[in-house]
């Protein structure tokens, strides 16, 4: 994990290269053993577990069991990357206008795909 955060530290002063971070989370082996340190579960909801923060990054373990959701919520300008360790994600996304979705898409992702960050 400290190789991931080194690296992580060097891609803040490039403002995070969409494509450098991108290719470097693809290809970053993240073993079952570091993983399981920092995945926690809940019953009642999905659960995201902290790994590390710093000001201009944070490292987040998400978890979910089977059926559990994430309230709508957007990343207001922030670049963000999410990668599938294990299991399958399904991801809503819309535009919010007036506090309904106007427009919307549906990602099915599976184990080892990422999620990148849109660039306007």
């Amino acid at each position: 994990m400290n190789d991931l955060i080194i690296q992580l530290k060097k891609f803040a002063t490039e403002d995070f290269p969409v494509s450098g971070v991108s290719d470097y989370l693809n290809d970053y082996s993240l073993s079952n053993e570091i993983l399981n340190e920092y995945a926690h579960f809940k019953d009642q909801k999905y659960c995201r577990n902290l790994v590390h923060k710093e000001n201009d990054f944070e490292i987040i373990v998400v978890c979910w069991k089977a059926g559990q959701v994430a309230p709508i919520h957007g990343h207001e300008g922030e670049k963000c990357w999410a990668r599938v360790q294990d299991g399958n994600l399904q991801i809503l996304e819309g535009l919010n206008a007036d506090d309904r979705i106007v427009k919307e898409g549906l990602s099915r992702l599976s184990e080892g795909m990422l999620v990148r960050p849109i660039v306007k």
